[in-house]
Formats: structure tokens, sequence, C-alpha cells
């Protein structure tokens, strides 16, 4: 190869020996899967996690390990790995990522304002490089924590022009797991009598959380011919199994309920003389999802100058979720049968991406690179919705998606442009998207950078909010048709600088985004007329919905990365703000919008010891208040009050950390141990409600409270005869 590329785009201001550093790009990162080594966590390593607890990511957002950037839906961010695009990055109930940190040899974030390369997407990217195997030595290495086994091979060939790299990662259902599940599900449950008015329920609240199992596989193949020229193979599959089922049993005094109405009771009456009735409800609520990828690369070296990328991927995903409600009502001293109940909801999705690309680089000269290229995605997404034996919603649909981008990176002294362009051709509805985009940075002097981005951006496949207030928020995959489902749009203007002060660095970031074309899935109640046309009757309807949005904010961020304490923080303050006139009469706090969010991460190193800390505070989301049920409907129609009108309690927890490196067997071993949620604080997740009786069962999730792991990890390499 004539010319690295990565030496020519990045400029990282002072002498920084961190394993993550703010590059001279607009709104870019590069992080090492070092860093998780020395962070707390929750039994796993995990570069997501790590990236959350940057300004600008969301890091209350627990139940995904997904990352939400300034303002964005986690489907708003484009995730490769070695080229292959993953659509879901989350495992065991979005605690851990998909991605196993010993398969992984860097990541560039890039949260907002990326170049002409990157499309598909609205809001960010994260391009992550696999890691090669080793060229020189075969080496094994196992690790194991308190939920999951992990283990790696790596094995050159070749003379050592080759290599090969596997490693596997597979969870248990432990004591430790099963500890917080019962700690959880069990002694917390507690059934109160109330009524189903505005701002009271009738049968108390649950808190609940899932069993899970998941597992994944990566390997790569790497060969480099005697001219510099590179190929790779790439591979990943993991799957996960969620089983959220429980059983919820409750006895209700009816005295309460009885003088509130007077004595005519809260079903006409003809119960007040029984004085309490059960209830059971039987929950199956059973998940799969899972991806599979797989990525060959040709690099070639034409001459000094030009070198190609030649890219073949593909990525299939699925996500399956089957829900099943049984609930019985029996009163006391009654001689009626026990009323019955059932209802059901069975989703399932299916992706399938297969993609051409070809990447040029030409450099003109030390100060000009021209970047140009041509990318085809061919996608077919399956969705399918069934309620009640009923199906609502049934969405099939295929695109081919055809992109060429142009972009020149030109140096003039301290200051570097860079205009670009990319235009996408959507077979769906044969349209054209133009999408521009420029950035430059100034070296104002040896210490301090100044830096501007301008770009539109399009989405063509997307993860819908499906908003359910029975079952919680829920997504799916589609393709945008640019009618029903329009074709979503960004604008990103961004504007920063960075200033290097001794062992510290500072920068600011002003960010906006303004949207068009976002779509929900929204279920509503809607009036229509009975058979007989005499009056009026409610009906359960689902529909997609558009509108538009902006996000804006502010990003602070200083870091220490010289010396043994080192660490960051940072603080972002954002809006985000969503405009559906079908949903709402004026606009609303989208799901995502967290006002304030400050994060704090401080790392000591000391002997063979490494401690850590991270706290993270965030003003607790918007929601929807559920105020009561509209009597005789069916299916079950709730008042609601204003669209996210309330937020939840704000967010906070501390995690803690200390990492022992060792050798044993002639090997390095490292040896950790987290307390995650240090003060055990409950946070708010989400809410779910079933009606029994014409009374509300409210459910309410909570995130992961205080949790103590361990994990240790060990490798060796050995001599290797090719």
């Amino acid at each position: 190869m004539g010319h690295n590329l990565d030496k020519l785009e990045i400029i990282v201001l002072g002498g920084s020996n961190s394993n993550m550093e703010q590059l001279s790009g607009i709104s870019q990162l590069s992080v090492s899967p070092e860093l998780t080594r020395s962070l707390p966590n929750l039994g796993e390593q995990d570069i997501f996690r790590s990236l959350q607890l940057l300004p600008g990511v969301s890091g209350s957002n627990e139940s995904s390990s997904g990352l939400a950037v300034r303002g964005g839906t986690i489907d708003q961010n484009l995730v490769l790995f070695d080229d292959f695009t993953v659509y879901h990055v989350d495992h065991v109930f979005g605690y851990f990522s998909a991605f196993n940190t010993n398969a992984i040899k860097d990541v560039q974030l890039y949260k907002g304002g990326f170049g002409a390369k990157y499309g598909g997407r609205l809001s960010s990217v994260v391009d992550i490089t696999g890691k090669d195997g080793n060229t020189e030595q075969s080496n094994i290495g196992v690790n194991w924590s308190l939920l999951s086994t992990n283990a790696l091979y790596e094995q050159p060939f070749a003379d050592g022009a080759g290599s090969v790299i596997l490693t596997g990662r597979r969870s248990y259902q432990s004591d430790f797991y099963d500890d917080i599940l019962e700690s959880i599900t069990g002694s917390n449950q507690n059934a109160q009598t109330g009524t189903s008015s505005p701002g009271q329920f009738a049968l108390g609240r649950f808190t609940t959380e899932p069993e899970s199992y998941f597992y994944d596989v990566n390997a790569k193949l790497t060969y480099r011919f005697p001219n510099n020229d590179k190929f790779t193979i790439s591979f990943y599959n993991g799957a996960d199994e969620l089983d959220n089922s429980r059983n919820v049993e409750g006895d209700v005094n009816l005295d309460l309920l009885c003088d509130i109405f007077g004595g005519n009771g809260p079903f006409g009456g003809q119960f007040c003389e029984e004085d309490e009735f059960s209830f059971a409800v039987d929950t199956v609520d059973l998940s799969e999802w899972g991806n599979t990828g797989i990525s060959a690369k040709f690099l070639h070296s034409w001459n000094e100058r030009l070198d190609t990328n030649f890219i073949i991927s593909g990525s299939t995903y699925f996500s399956y979720r089957d829900r099943l409600i049984d609930s019985q009502v029996v009163y006391d001293e009654s001689s009626d049968d026990p009323t019955t109940g059932q209802t059901s909801s069975n989703e399932d999705n299916k992706l399938n991406d297969l993609a051409l690309k070809i990447e040029n680089d030409f450099y003109l000269n030390q100060w000009n690179l021209l970047s140009f290229g041509l990318q085809i995605n061919q996608q077919n997404i399956d969705f399918s919705l069934i309620q009640n034996d009923e199906l609502i919603l049934e969405n099939e649909n295929e695109a081919i998606t055809s992109s060429i981008y142009l972009e020149n990176e030109i140096t003039i002294d301290r200051l570097k442009i860079i205009p670009g362009f990319r235009t996408t051709h959507y077979s769906i509805n044969d349209e054209i998207y133009n999408e521009p985009r420029f950035s430059l940075a100034y070296e104002l002097n040896e210490s301090t950078q100044l830096r501007a981005g301008f770009g539109d951006y399009h989405q063509f496949a997307l993860s819908v909010s499906r908003q359910s207030i029975q079952e919680g928020p829920r997504n799916f995959w589609t393709l945008a048709d640019g009618e029903a489902i329009p074709i979503s749009k960004a604008r990103h203007y961004i504007l920063g600088a960075t200033k290097y002060f001794g062992e510290y660095d500072f920068s600011v970031e002003f960010f906006h985004k303004e949207y068009d074309g976002l779509s929900e899935f929204i279920e509503r109640s809607v009036p229509i007329l009975n058979e007989e046309g005499t009056g009026l009757i409610l009906t359960l309807e689902q529909e997609f919905q558009t509108g538009s949005g902006t996000a804006s904010g502010i990003e602070l961020f200083v870091q220490k990365n010289i010396g043994n304490l080192t660490g960051w923080s940072g603080y972002t303050f954002s809006e985000v703000k969503y405009d559906f006139p079908t949903v709402s009469n004026k606009t609303y706090f989208a799901d995502q919008d967290t006002t304030h969010e400050f994060k704090n991460v401080l790392m000591y190193e000391w002997n063979d010891w490494n401690f850590a800390t991270t706290f993270i505070y965030a003003t607790g989301r918007p929601y929807t208040e559920v105020l009561g049920v509209i009597e005789d409907t069916f299916p079950t129609a709730f008042e609601v009050g204003e669209k996210n009108a309330e937020r939840y309690d704000p967010y906070h927890r501390l995690d803690l950390s200390a990492t022992y490196s060792f050798e044993m067997f002639g090997g390095d071993g490292t040896a950790g141990f987290s307390i995650f949620n240090f003060y055990d604080r409950k946070n708010d997740w989400y809410t779910e409600y079933d009606v029994i009786e014409g009374e509300i069962l409210e459910t309410e999730v909570k995130y992961r409270g205080f949790t103590p792991s361990l994990y240790v990890s060990w490798n060796k390499s050995f001599d290797t005869l090719y």
C-alpha cells in the first residue's frame, strides 16, 4: 500500500497515551478496546458501554448498549463491523453489546457531521475494525465472568503472511443471576387496592426481570500478498433468547372500592356484598433475536497514489416475540364461574442485507487527498404483527439502494477543508437523494483547534417505534416507501473547538439537527359508528404517523490522559423536540430526550493494580401518563395525558472497579472486581399496564440495582511452526 490514509486524516492534539483520543475530524473520537479492561462493568468488558460514558452519547439508556447520539435514536446510528452492517447491538436485555472485546482492534466514533463515505443513517457512525490474528505466534486466551465464558485462539500460517483469529462467548444461568432475578421479581411484588380513576390503580405494581441466554462467535482470516495487498474474510454470528414470563396473583378487598362508589361498586354494585376477590395473571413472553454478518475485503495498491478496497458483505437480522396473557378473577362466596380473559400478540421481523462497495483513495499530492466510491445495497425486510389472532400489520418490502460519493481533503497550512457529496438512488420510489457534506478544521496554534461541519443525511431502512401502553416500547425494522413511511432526513450543523493544556485537553461542541420524515407506529382509540348506526364505539387502531423534529445542544469535555491518574468529565445540555400533528396538537419531548447529562470517569494505576470509578447523572426521560381506562370498550382503551408531558425521576448511578494483572503458567492474566450501581439506585425503565375487570394492573419495570461481579482472563502465546 503506497500511503497510510489514517496518518493524513488524523491529527491528535497534545501528547496523549490515552486509549481514547479526540481526533481532528469533526465530532470524531478513536477508542481502543483496552479501555474496557479498566472500567467498571456488569460482568462483561463492553466497548459500547465505554462509548456511553462520552458526552453526547446517552448513558442513562441502561436497557440497551446501543448508542443514542445527540438526540438520535439507536437505529439512526450506523454500526459497521469489518464493513458489514449490524442491525441490533444488544445482548442480555440490553446490558451487554453484541461485540466481543477480544475480537476488536479499534473503534472510530463519529457523533455527527460524518463524511460522504458513510450513508444511510441520520445521526452517527460507529466503524469497528476487527482484530487480525497474530502473525508470529499461536495464542490462546480464556475469560470467565459470573455470567459468561469467553475463549480466543490465534494462529499464523504461510510463514506469517496469513493469520486466523477465532473468538467465542456464551452466557450461562448462574446463581448470581438467579439471585438478582429473585430479588426483583419476588419480594417486591405487592398488590394494593384502588380504583381506575385518574391517578389511582386497583391491583398494585409489580417489578419483573427476565431470564436470558446469549452466544456470539467471531472469526477472521487475513492474508498479505508479497506486494502488500491484503485480503480478509470476517464472520460474526450471535443470538439471544429472552424469557420475560411471569405469574402475578393477588387478593383485593372491595370495601374501599364500594365506599368510593357510594355502595354501587366498581362493577355495577352486584359484588359489594362480597368481601374480596382474587385474581391471577399468567403471562408468557418469549423473545429471540440475533445477527449474522460476513464480509470479504481485498485491498489493492495500484501505484504509489491510488489504493482501492473491494468489499462484498452480507448481514441478516431476526427478531421474534410471542406474548400470551391469561387472566382469571374469582369473587369469594360467589356462585358465578370465574371471569377469564386472554390476549395475545406475536411479532416477527426478518432482515437481509447484501452489499457491494468499491472505495478509492487517490493522493493527488501530500496536501490533497481525493476519496470516491460506489456502494450498492440490496435489502429485504419482512415484518408481521398479530394480536388476538388477528393480523394487525404485515409489511414485506425489498429495495436496492445505490450510492456514489466524492470527497476531497485539502490541507492549506493550518487549514483543512473537506467538501464532499453523496448521491443515492432508492428503488422503491425511484427517487434520487443528494447529500452535500462539508467540514473544516483550523489549527489556531499548536494547542488550539477550531472546527465546523455541515451535512445532509437520509435513512431508508429504519427501526420504527411502536408505542404500546400495555407492552411498553417496541421497535421493528422496515423499509421506507416514500408514502406511509417517508424517507427520513436530517441536516447537521456543528461548531466546536479543542484546547490542550499540558496534561489536559478541553473541547466544546455545539450541535443542531433538523429532522424531517420521522415515523412512529402508534396505538390509539378511534370512535366509529356501531353496526346499527345508532352511536359511536371506540376501536383500537395501529398505524404509522409522520412528523419532524429538532435536536440541539452543547457538549463540554475535559480529559486527563497522562500520568497514573487519568480520566475525563463530560456534560451535555440538549433538547429533542418532535412534531407529530396526528399524535399531539403541539410539539413534545422525544422519548430519548435528556435535558442534562453529566458523566465522570476516573482511573488510577498503581503497580499491578488499576482502580476506576464512573458516575452518571441524567434528567429523567419523558413519558405519557396513563390516567385510567375508558369503560365498556374492547379492545381496552386507555385515558392518557398529554404526549410525554411527564418525566421519570432523574437517573443516576455510581460504578466501581479494581483490576489486578498477574503472570501464571507462562501467560498473562487479569482479575477484576466491579460493583455496578454501588448505592443501589432504583432507576426507572418503563411501565406496563394490564386491565382486570376494568381495573388497571400497573407493572413498573426497573433497571438493575446493586450488582457486584467478577471476571478473570488469561492468555498465552506459543512458538509455532509455519
